[in-house]
């Protein structure tokens, strides 16, 4: 603020000062509020581009699994043919994605899966978590009816099934082998 108590400045020598010193304050104001606007709105925009909520270590994760595999790319909704079994689980779920699991149960940060689809084919992909980052995802299973199906994370377990089906393809984390392994008989 200007303090016109201590200026001996008269008239209209006073008035390109404060100009100056308004100007100078209004343009740092300008510039703060447009880089919040662009900080801000560029992390919506990056949020807006991911078919799931994913933090950003997760995101990086995908990124670097769909830069491995070119031609695929993460599955959505509108690759199921069974919308009916999708809003029924919604409405007692509402968080529920078909194609997309997290667990936050590992002491070391929150696990997570995937499903890839290309022509038709469904690869599901597990990513462990590793403190603030992930290992290397871990091709659980590619099959060709997940379009008819759904994942999910429970404890230490994978599920993969159909929709109204009693199969499920369990695969249970091995901390031997660190890695998840099929159930046996799992299926049956």
């Amino acid at each position: 603020m200007l303090d016109m108590s201590r200026t001996s400045l008269q008239g209209d020598q006073l008035r390109p000062l404060a100009q100056e010193r308004c100007g100078s304050d209004l343009t740092k104001l300008f510039v703060l509020v447009i880089a919040s606007i662009l900080m801000f709105g560029c992390s919506s925009a990056r949020q807006a581009n991911r078919p799931y909520h994913m933090t950003e270590s997760q995101w990086a994760s995908v990124q670097t699994l769909l830069q491995s595999h070119p031609g695929w790319r993460l599955a959505v909704d509108s690759d199921s043919k069974n919308t009916v079994a999708i809003k029924q689980l919604r409405d007692s779920t509402p968080v529920f994605e078909p194609y997309f699991a997290v667990r936050t149960a590992n002491t070391e940060g929150t696990d997570f899966a995937v499903v890839l689809i290309r022509n038709g084919q469904f690869k599901v992909f597990y990513f462990r978590a590793d403190g603030s980052r992930y290992r290397a995802a871990q091709e659980v299973a590619t099959v060709d009816w997940l379009n008819d199906g759904r994942i999910q994370l429970e404890g230490d377990t994978l599920d993969v099934a159909p929709f109204q089906s009693d199969e499920i393809f369990k695969f249970a984390w091995d901390s031997a082998i660190k890695r998840l392994e099929l159930v046996p008989d799992s299926a049956q």
